[in-house]
């Protein structure tokens, strides 16, 4: 066995960088940030190579909102796993990895939403 994976090796916390905290912050602000404009304009526009994507109708833009509030949930989980020293670093990766998956459904279900709303509008 391991130095590091001994049983009697001491316990040492997770500890992110400034930059990897940095960004998971500024990332979660920007999501929310983003899902929630374009929930209050009832518009999000997403951006790509030929031309974006108009999403319209608030329960799109519902969805949007509720996938980036996920996504950021899992951003600020690595600020939180930085700050806690308990030995529970498996938990905050699960929470993220779900948090994640769960972002990214609601934003595939905001898309599709879309979708649906514009093609039988």
């Amino acid at each position: 066995m391991d130095d590091h994976t001994s049983a009697n090796a001491p316990y040492t916390p997770n500890k992110f960088s400034y930059t990897e905290l940095a960004f998971s912050l500024v990332a979660a602000l920007a999501l929310v940030g983003y899902g929630l404009h374009g929930f209050l304009n009832g518009q999000l526009v997403l951006p790509a190579p030929r031309g974006g994507f108009a999403v319209t109708g608030y329960l799109p833009t519902g969805l949007f909102l509720l996938g980036a509030a996920c996504w950021a949930a899992g951003f600020l989980s690595v600020i939180v796993d930085h700050l806690d020293e308990r030995n529970n670093e498996h938990a905050y990766t699960s929470f993220a990895t779900w948090a994640t998956r769960l972002g990214l459904a609601f934003l595939g279900a905001g898309i599709l939403g879309a979708a649906v709303i514009t093609r039988f509008a």
